[in-house]
């Protein structure tokens, strides 16, 4: 049977660097050299594929395809209108790929909403986002607002009460 290598570089923020076969990476000793295949490593470089390349990719990865070649022509990511097939398999794919763990943490929530599309999933992490960023601001409202009572005397449980923070937070403010 033939062998066959190929990878897949994955990479957007530079082109492949290594060398593109087995023994220019693999380290051999060179006793054995001679009985080593240096077989070629087929190279696609994803994010730098060709447009008529990209669009020959008809499966889920059609949109980890698309997103690292946007990123890395644009720095930003507009999604096509792809029906996703497998969304666990492509979140988590695209997790593991930008260390961006909100497409995972969404997984939930875009079952529960029947997101289908890129550009559903992507809406619903900057939605995500967003009420997490106004959930943060009111909480840290709601300290600023007790520490300034706290400073002008009112009293603890007062405190308390007004803004729902605990005993033991309104003390360390």
């Amino acid at each position: 049977y033939p062998v066959i290598t190929l990878v897949l570089y994955l990479g957007h923020k530079g082109r492949w660097n290594y060398p593109k076969n087995i023994l220019g990476i693999v380290d051999v000793d060179d006793r054995l050299k001679p009985y080593v295949s240096d077989y070629k490593i087929n190279l696609f470089e994803i994010a730098y594929l060709p447009e008529e390349k990209r669009k020959l990719f008809k499966s889920d990865f059609r949109v980890v395809v698309d997103y690292l070649y946007q990123i890395r022509k644009n720095n930003k990511y507009e999604p096509e209108m792809y029906k996703i097939e497998h969304i666990d398999e492509v979140l988590n794919l695209m997790s593991a790929m930008t260390n961006d763990n909100r497409f995972e943490e969404i997984i939930e929530e875009v079952h529960e909403k029947e997101a289908n599309y890129m550009c559903e999933v992507i809406d619903i992490m900057i939605n995500k986002g967003r009420e997490e960023g106004l959930a943060e601001g009111a909480e840290l409202e709601k300290k600023n607002i007790a520490q300034g009572m706290k400073k002008k005397g009112f009293d603890i449980s007062l405190i308390m009460e007004l803004t729902g923070l605990s005993k033991e937070m309104i003390l360390s403010l």
